[in-house]
């Protein structure tokens, strides 16, 4: 459990199987898979740069896999949520 507001944190990082020990440590956070941090998480926080990689990360299979509820928090640039997708 974290020291934010009593939650699960769940992160992912786009390298594979990198993890942030500090951040672990410090806020209980837990490093999971893309699908698996969509599947479950209730708030989404998305801090990538734009890249190739990164240009419509959240798309209709993205959005499909997150809860219904969950809440999508784009600190990003908007190119990386492909708006066209984003009511499917």
């Amino acid at each position: 459990m974290s020291k934010g507001f009593k939650m699960k944190v769940l992160y992912t990082d786009s390298s594979p199987g990198k993890s942030n020990p500090v951040l672990e440590k410090e806020l209980g956070a837990r490093s999971v898979g893309f699908e698996q941090l969509l599947e479950e998480s209730d708030f989404i926080s998305i801090h990538v740069p734009l890249r190739s990689d990164t240009r419509h990360l959240f798309n209709a299979a993205a959005f499909k896999k997150m809860k219904k509820t969950a809440y999508l928090i784009n600190t990003a640039r908007g190119p990386v949520i492909n708006e066209a997708d984003r009511d499917r």
